[in-house]
């Protein structure tokens, strides 16, 4: 797996060659921190794609909240399981904190994702 490097503002970065290329499990990593972060319905090639964030930091939903999220994740390629998933909202800022180990093709790997 290869994808493009994204800057700490998810622009794409370019000028450097093979550095703006990540590969493997890095590759993967930052595929599942993008696709966290995207809404619901708002990919133009994919409405179903991303997490419905509208109406579960609204509501408060944390249930529905983990389970679309792990919808998400397991729906990306390269994700073979999750080993443990857990999330905190905060109802004052609309953002979730996302923490999860999981299985990949190329290994174990932890993530924590603030969204959206």
């Amino acid at each position: 797996m290869r994808t493009r490097t994204l800057s700490e503002n998810w622009d794409w970065t370019f000028g450097a060659g093979s550095q703006n290329i990540k590969t493997d499990q890095e590759a993967l990593r930052q595929r599942l921190q993008t696709r966290l972060k995207s809404w619901h319905g708002d990919c133009f090639s994919d409405l179903e794609d991303g997490v419905d964030w509208i109406n579960l930091l609204d509501r408060g939903r944390l249930e529905a909240m983990e389970q679309d999220v792990a919808r998400v994740i397991l729906s990306t390629d390269g994700v073979l399981r999750i080993d443990s998933l857990s999330a905190t909202l905060e109802q004052g800022s609309r953002t979730a904190t996302i923490i999860v180990s999981l299985t990949t093709i190329y290994g174990e790997t932890d993530l924590t994702i603030s969204a959206p």
